[in-house]
């Protein structure tokens, strides 16, 4: 029996990816700040790292610091030069939360992959342990409002009515999103 065996050639670097959000339940409108952290366990620095960020449809993209490129599928890539293995690089990117999300989860996913140049061509590199090259975090803008109630209450009486008379006009009552609850007075 003939035993395979992998030849590597390059640098060897373990590298990952993590993401956190600063608020897990945003309102539309609200705003998002996403913490990703690149990391490489080593042995080896990887020459670049690219960071790949997927915002699901619901965010829109505001800032990131440091930058980020823009690609055709709308996600956006973060490319570190020389990627140590001796402490993480850190990315902040703002999204704002479209309205039309309440109740649904929204998930922002990130993907690591280092890379060097053999011989004038961009590889990517050996990665001994690949499970840690992805993460996502969801946010889940709140199925209701959280902001106090305001009610707007509007009644109007027959012009007949004199003073003294028991009415039963319907009373409406309208909230904020423009929902209307109408009753009766006895």
């Amino acid at each position: 029996m003939v035993t395979p065996y992998r030849i590597h050639v390059g640098k060897l670097a373990d590298v990952g990816v993590a993401v956190t959000a600063d608020n897990a339940s945003p309102a539309p409108g609200d705003t998002v700040t996403y913490t990703v952290t690149a990391s490489n366990a080593g042995p080896d620095p990887a020459p670049k790292a690219e960071v790949n960020l997927s915002l699901p449809q619901g965010l829109t993209y505001v800032s990131s610091t440091p930058a980020t490129t823009a690609n055709d599928d709308g996600a956006r890539t973060w490319t570190i030069s020389n990627l140590a293995a001796t402490g993480p690089q850190e990315l902040t990117l703002t999204a704002t939360v479209n309205d039309g999300t309440r109740g649904q989860a929204l998930a922002m996913k990130a993907s690591i992959v280092a890379k060097d140049t053999i011989g004038g061509t961009e590889v990517a590199e050996l990665d001994p342990f690949d499970a840690n090259n992805s993460a996502s975090v969801t946010v889940t803008p709140a199925a209701t409002m959280n902001r106090p109630a305001v009610f707007q209450v509007v009644r109007s009486v027959k012009e007949t009515a004199t003073g003294g008379t028991n009415v039963s006009d319907p009373v409406s009552v309208l909230n904020p999103d423009g929902d209307t609850l109408t009753f009766g007075l006895e």
